[in-house]
């Protein structure tokens, strides 16, 4: 219920400028305070520019999805054709990917790229690009190939 709820509160709201430059300072999510040094989208453009670029992703490659999500596991943008608990999904990515994280520098096997998880349904794949999360949901069908160089396109886009 309250996922519902939450879903329509944030479909219906469009935060002002103010609001957005406050999310930026708050999540750290400013080109200047990325930690990897990486000159990234400020989560206002993000909004505006970049779900159209990642509806078109969806769009062309037939995703069944595409999630971008801070450090902290808040959603910040969502594109699905799928029924998606957004918070949920937001804190288990932020969650796996610290997870996955902590087993690489144990192995010392150096900086985290990407990690698919495959399902009897299709694949969900995680990278982290500066301080986004990004999460490519794609369906059985596809060839993993083609969802890494999805990925690269929308990692670039995230660096611009």
């Amino acid at each position: 219920m309250w996922d519902e709820i939450f879903r329509k509160v944030r479909k219906n709201y469009k935060p002002d400028e103010d609001v957005i430059k406050k999310l930026e300072e708050l999540f750290f999510l400013s080109e200047n305070n990325n930690e990897e040094g990486v000159d990234m989208l400020d989560l206002a453009t993000l909004q505006k520019k970049g779900k159209n670029f990642f509806e078109k992703l969806v769009r062309t490659y037939k995703l069944e999805g595409i999630l971008i999500v801070d450090l902290e596991g808040l959603p910040l943008l969502t594109i699905s054709n799928k029924e998606v608990s957004e918070e949920m999904f937001a804190a288990s990515a932020a969650s796996i990917i610290a997870s996955i994280q902590m087993i690489i520098t144990d192995l010392d096997k150096g900086a985290f790229k990407n990690i698919t998880i495959e399902t009897e349904r299709g694949f969900v794949t995680f990278s982290q690009v500066g301080n986004y999360i990004l999460v490519i949901l794609s369906p059985e069908d596809v060839k993993l190939g083609i969802v890494r160089a999805i990925m690269k396109q929308a990692e670039e886009f995230l660096q611009k």
